[in-house]
């Protein structure tokens, strides 16, 4: 039961299965890891420490509950998680993943962004790196 309003159903925005494709792409992934690494060179020059922080899409996270998979699995936690990096991440597919195990509504039935409950969580793994 992953939703408080009793249903199981999972509804997805088309355009963010849609994307999904163009989200794989493992090239334009480590592309965006190099920027990120480049930016975070240049921003520990000045004292900064760059924080990351992708935001999964409700498809990204529900994924392995779906039994009707017409559309691709999403990779790019998976592509991004194997990847060196000089900045810091937080990886929020993980956090908002095992959260589903014992919270429902991480994202609503009916909505395609994150409840109260998963911003909650995120924030607080931000609040622990913060201090």
């Amino acid at each position: 039961n992953l939703f408080s309003v009793g249903k199981n159903e999972l509804l997805f925005y088309y355009a963010a299965l849609d994307a999904v494709k163009e989200n794989n792409d493992g090239k334009k992934i480590a592309l965006l890891n190099n920027i990120l690494n480049e930016l975070s060179q240049r921003l520990k020059a000045n004292g900064i420490q760059l924080i990351v922080l992708p935001c999964p899409d409700k498809y990204d996270v529900y994924y392995d509950y779906i039994f009707d998979k017409r559309y691709p699995k999403p990779l790019f936690f998976d592509y991004l998680n194997r990847m060196d990096k000089d900045y810091l991440y937080i990886n929020s597919k993980a956090i908002l993943t095992e959260a589903i195990k014992f919270q429902k509504d991480i994202y609503f039935f009916d909505d395609t962004y994150w409840s109260p409950w998963a911003s909650k969580l995120i924030s607080e793994k931000i609040s622990r790196l913060c201090k």
